[in-house]
């Protein structure tokens, strides 16, 4: 910061002497100024305590001018703060500060240069002011200060005494030194504000790196550990299942190859499914159901799992107060209730687990206001457990942290099921609360907004009863899969739909097949990622060739910007491995499903489509 120095000869700098006017207060524009009221708060000197930094400087500029009083004082929109005084009589002493109307601080802000008064009791100008009349102000010398980056005036530096003062010039170099060091050091203390600040920062930002990377690590060494294991399962019960000649050693390796499989294929999904909910990615359903009867479902299913142990299960609920059917996405919400559940199960070794449904009506957050045409189902899985501690209450919803270290050598599982039923919940407009105590138990409380559906919708609605388990008609299906593991499975999976599969090992053969069958394809499965020729690629050829039947893209992959773009290549629905049996039956139904009454068939013969 540049700041002239004072020399009594020159015109740059005019000192206000006693002779010159005092501004009005209700003058002080500058003073009330909203750009220099802001640079004054940045300082973070308002009101603060005091300093022997400053207090060092008044007690300088006392001593060297011969003064009684020297002040450090900084002007906001009402008032001045003493950052530094000494010298001032009681009461003013300890006040920490004047209104403006006692201040002449207040006019070196406003006029933004200094100000020298010799005699303000012979000055009509100065004479009522009441920095006059109540303090004593007699000889006043003030010097305005500047905000470390030279813009603005925060205050003033002034000595003040009781008696008429002829104000040398050496005075006024001296007090020019001293102001300029007084800058200097608020400009000091704001950069050491600003470092420390920084420095804050930094050492929050670290601790959230190692928070992160410790738990990144805790999250590889877990799903490593989880995937050695079931991959040292499988490889076991494979060389078993292939090698054995025991028959019944054989369906025991069969069916630990399948739960290791089924425990790899959660392990992939939770992390998939964990990254798709803090990203934002995550997309709901809105499907009617019948919610007491999908309730009683969820603990019918459940059965097998309490009849190793004297454990009952119970479903509860005021059905004349919920609603016969509601809008929302049934599979998320199984899922949320299964885990829950499960886990009630599992940490219950005698005694209940209850599922209980009710409604409530209320808004559950301000993000997700809550329609008329919308209630909350309110359910709660209530156990007879051993209950938990407040600390292992608190551990419950962290990925791959589980309330107990034994529970993993107990029970296995990785933690995360808890972790992303609440995701789960909160990313639908929901809540998911638990209150437990040793001893007592532990109940976990799900809310979630669900629509009631509109009579056009309930019409739509196809009964579950009526959902055969294979397609009708023995539709033929193109499947285009480059692993041919996968298209073994398909291939087992489809016949069991009723379907009679074709297959292709890439894009450009599937385009080949598409162009020269003279059969017609009722539907098209596409893989998306295939060499020679990738799945959105291949999709866009055979809608060029003019094939206008269902097509259904079927990826591992979990990126919504992919589905997104198989969608606008020409597929009308997505499934992800592995291909769920029920999801693809329902799927397939939808898409070949006569909309006018005509056939669903498109047929395909020479490059023309016909109907």
């Amino acid at each position: 910061m540049n700041r002239p120095a004072i020399d009594l000869q020159s015109t740059s700098v005019v000192p206000i002497r006693c002779s010159a006017k005092m501004p009005s207060e209700s003058i002080f524009s500058y003073v009330r100024d909203a750009d220099r009221l802001r640079a004054l708060i940045q300082t973070q000197l308002l009101d603060s305590p005091p300093e022997e930094g400053f207090d060092r400087f008044t007690r300088l500029a006392s001593r060297m001018l011969r003064c009684r009083v020297s002040l450090i004082s900084l002007v906001d929109s009402q008032s001045q703060f003493f950052k530094s005084q000494v010298g001032l009589h009681f009461p003013w002493c300890e006040m920490g500060g004047t209104p403006l109307d006692h201040s002449m601080c207040a006019t070196v802000v406003e006029t933004r240069d200094v100000l020298m008064i010799e005699d303000a009791r012979e000055d009509p100008s100065w004479q009522n002011h009441l920095a006059v009349r109540n303090i004593g102000v007699v000889s006043y010398l003030g010097f305005p200060l500047h905000s470390p980056d030279g813009r603005h005036i925060l205050g003033s530096f002034c000595v003040i005494d009781s008696g008429p003062r002829k104000w040398s010039e050496i005075d006024l170099e001296v007090m020019n030194d001293l102001t300029h060091t007084v800058e200097e050091k608020i400009r000091l203390r704001a950069e050491i504000e600003k470092s420390t600040q920084i420095a804050i920062r930094l050492n929050e930002t670290n601790t959230k790196i190692r928070e992160f990377t410790e738990h990144s690590r805790l999250i590889m060494a877990t799903v490593a550990h989880e995937i050695r294991t079931a991959a040292t399962s499988l490889s076991g019960h494979a060389e078993i299942a292939v090698s054995s000649m025991d028959p019944n050693e054989r369906d025991a390796s069969i069916q630990a190859i399948r739960r290791n499989t089924e425990h790899l294929v959660h392990l992939v999904n939770d992390n998939l499914e964990s990254a798709k909910i803090e990203s934002g990615q995550i997309r709901f359903e809105s499907i009617v159901f019948d919610a007491v009867k999908f309730s009683k479902e969820i603990v019918e299913s459940l059965a097998p799992n309490v009849c190793s142990k004297p454990v009952r299960l119970i479903f509860e609920t005021t059905e004349d107060t919920i609603a016969k059917f509601v809008s929302a996405d049934p599979t998320r919400i199984r899922q949320i209730l299964l885990n829950l559940m499960a886990n009630a199960i599992k940490f219950t070794e005698f005694g209940t687990v209850t599922l209980r449904l009710d409604t409530e009506v209320r808004e559950l957050s301000p993000d997700h206001p809550t329609p008329s045409e919308t209630c909350i189902l309110c359910w709660q899985v209530i156990d007879t457990g051993a209950g938990m501690t407040p600390e292992q209450v608190d551990s419950l919803f962290r990925p791959y942290v589980q309330a107990d270290a034994t529970i993993h050598r107990r029970f296995g599982g990785s933690g995360m099921g808890l972790f992303i039923s609440k995701e789960l919940a909160e990313a639908m407009g929901g809540t998911i609360e638990v209150r437990s105590e040793p001893g007592a138990g532990t109940t976990f409380t799900v809310r979630l907004p669900v629509e009631i559906p509109t009579s056009s919708e309930l019409a739509d609605r196809q009964p579950e009863s009526a959902m055969p388990e294979k397609l009708e008609g023995n539709p033929r299906v193109l499947v285009v899969e480059d692993n041919p593991d996968i298209r073994q499975i398909q291939n087992f999976l489809l016949k069991r739909a009723g379907c009679d599969p074709v297959h292709a090992s890439d894009g450009s053969e599937a385009v080949e097949i598409v162009s020269s069958s003279n059969v017609p394809f009722d539907l098209i499965l596409m893989d998306v990622f295939m060499p020679v020729m990738d799945g959105r690629q291949a999709t866009k050829a055979i809608r060029e060739l003019g094939y206008r039947g269902p097509m259904i893209s079927l990826t591992a992959s979990f990126e919504d910007e992919e589905l997104q773009r198989m969608q606008e290549a020409g597929c009308d629905a997505h499934m992800r491995k592995p291909m769920d049996l029920k999801d693809f039956i329902r799927k397939a139904r939808a898409l070949m499903k006569p909309q006018d009454g005509s056939s669903a068939i498109v047929r395909f013969e020479s490059g023309v489509s016909i109907e």
